[in-house]
């Protein structure tokens, strides 16, 4: 590749023997080589040689850096120096993998592994920041991953590479109008050239914003005004938690962000397990972060839809079936009645009549009036009296009617006005029992120390107007946060929530008598703890 072969190499080294080209830059070409003597593979950076003394001074300052640090998830050097032809070289660890640019093409992400990949460039950082070293330049070109099968663990491995650009924190060793970075990852203190930890958080959280909709070269203000939208059909933007992550990072002030790659460690290990976020219900399965480019087609829709009315006709049409069908029956075709009992209905040509008690006689002549009067049961209202016939007749007398059954329930004993009066009376209703009256909302001063850092906290107002007024003390100056907000009592312990107008200092915890227990956040994120108790 490029003329490079193990018979003609660009360089010679002792101890190294080059096998080919792995990538190349405008600064700088990286070649894959092994050891003579220990047959372990290496990545062996050389400068270029039209590059002028500041780049050289630069490409060894890297070495030293990289050499400095050791963890997993970033690359080791091993030997740094020059070339017989006045090179200069880095001996690094070989990585057999892929930038993470060209890695995420090939392997589908889901957000929890989007999260495990920028928990591990956390976890390189914070060695990075521990050591007082800034990267400036992280982005996915920067981010080697290699795929790991057959081990415990996670799946890949990400390693922050690249530390050319990096410097001390503090120094001042870029010339002056000099910008080091990537437009688009850079944070905008960057710009004012003074880049700190914090803007290598703003440049992985670019990252991660890209990692998670696997849209690239979105300007972080743009991120921060999509996210405040709250309108998407992402399946991580359903998650709170996540879009806050993303937004603290992007911050646009660097004080509003995480401090260092251990602060971002610190948000992220509260989010485990991360696999949480990839299955919202216990019926999902995996969800891949970027949608389906198919999904929402205008194909597959006319597909779904064309199915739902299919089978909304076909349940209509056997419905309406089924009723014509329990309704129609073939003409001169007999119904076979089933048996039944004497008292149930039976259908018969001129429709449903009552069964009598005994089977049907045959057909007999009209019933006479007698007849018609002695089969009128006792219910039904008594026939008006009629005169007695010419003859001495008489109407046939009451005493013949069939008598009514006796009763199923056996008759209730005679009372008299004695046992009436013998009943309960309803007891007289007793008035409340008085309630102690609710724990004093304690206002005053509450004085206290929160990461090392001295602060009266003054409360005043009633629980349901609560004005809770923090002076922190940073060295000489004093920082004062306004937040309002209410109390609501819980048993004997009042639950304070109160925040800052715009929602940035906030403060939530309990008061029980004159302790005060809470904790203030920035943005969501936690700031410290509050254990004080009422002085004044």
């Amino acid at each position: 590749m490029h003329g490079v072969t193990a018979s003609s190499p660009p360089f010679a080294l002792p101890d190294y023997e080059v096998d080919r080209l792995l990538g190349e830059g405008g600064q700088a070409q990286v070649f894959l080589a092994h050891h003579r003597t220990l047959g372990r593979k290496v990545a062996i950076k050389v400068l270029r040689h039209n590059q002028d003394e500041s780049m050289a001074r630069r490409m060894l300052q890297e070495g030293r850096i990289i050499a400095s640090l050791r963890h997993p998830n970033l690359v080791q050097v091993f030997d740094a120096g020059q070339t017989p032809e006045g090179q200069p070289y880095i001996v690094m660890e070989y990585v057999d993998g892929a930038q993470l640019n060209h890695w995420r093409e090939n392997h589908p992400l889901t957000i929890g592994d989007a999260l495990a990949l920028t928990g591990q460039v956390a976890a390189g950082l914070a060695v990075a920041h521990e050591a007082g070293i800034i990267h400036r330049d992280v982005k996915p070109l920067n981010i080697m991953v290699e795929t790991r099968t057959g081990v415990a663990g996670p799946r890949f491995c990400a390693k922050l590479l690249d530390f050319g650009v990096a410097r001390p924190s503090g120094s001042d060793e870029t010339a002056v109008g000099m910008i080091i970075g990537t437009v688009g990852f850079m944070a905008p203190e960057v710009y004012d050239g003074e880049p700190t930890s914090a803007s290598d958080i703003f440049s992985l959280g670019v990252v991660l914003y890209w990692l998670l909709t696997g849209q690239n070269g979105v300007r972080a203000t743009k991120i921060r005004s999509r996210l405040r939208e709250g309108r998407t059909n992402e399946p991580w933007r359903q998650h709170p938690k996540l879009v806050d992550l993303v937004l603290g990072m992007v911050a646009s002030s660097a004080s509003d962000r995480p401090q260092s790659g251990a602060e971002l460690m610190r948000q992220l290990e509260e989010l485990r397990p991360w696999t949480q976020f990839d299955q919202p219900d216990s019926s999902s399965t995996e969800t891949a972060v970027v949608p389906s480019r198919h999904r929402g087609s205008p194909a597959l829709m006319a597909a779904l839809v064309g199915g739902c009315i299919s089978v909304f006709l076909g349940t209509a049409l056997f419905l309406v079936g089924s009723q014509y069908m329990s309704h129609t029956k073939p003409p001169n075709t007999p119904t076979p009645i089933p048996p039944i009992a004497p008292t149930a209905e039976r259908p018969t040509a001129g429709g449903p009549v009552a069964a009598p008690p005994t089977p049907a006689p045959p057909p007999t002549p009209p019933p006479s009036p007698d007849e018609v009067a002695a089969a009128v049961p006792q219910t039904a209202p008594k026939p008006a009296p009629s005169p007695a016939p010419a003859t001495g007749s008489a109407a046939p007398p009451e005493e013949t009617l069939p008598s009514p059954p006796p009763p199923t329930t056996p008759p209730l004993p005679p009372q008299d006005a004695s046992a009436t009066e013998s009943v309960p009376a309803p007891p007289a209703p007793t008035a409340p029992e008085s309630t102690p009256p609710p724990p004093t909302f304690a206002v005053g001063r509450y004085p206290g120390t929160i990461q090392g850092r001295a602060f009266s906290l003054e409360l005043s107002g009633s629980a349901s107007a609560l004005r809770a007024v923090l002076d922190l003390h940073i060295g000489s100056r004093t920082e004062t946060h306004t937040m309002t907000g209410a109390a609501t009592l819980k048993g004997d312990v009042w639950h304070i929530a109160a925040a800052e107008s715009g929602g940035k200092w906030t403060l939530q915890g309990t008061l029980s008598g004159e302790r005060l227990q809470a904790s203030v956040a920035i943005k969501g994120k936690n700031r410290g703890s509050i254990d004080t108790r009422r002085t004044q």
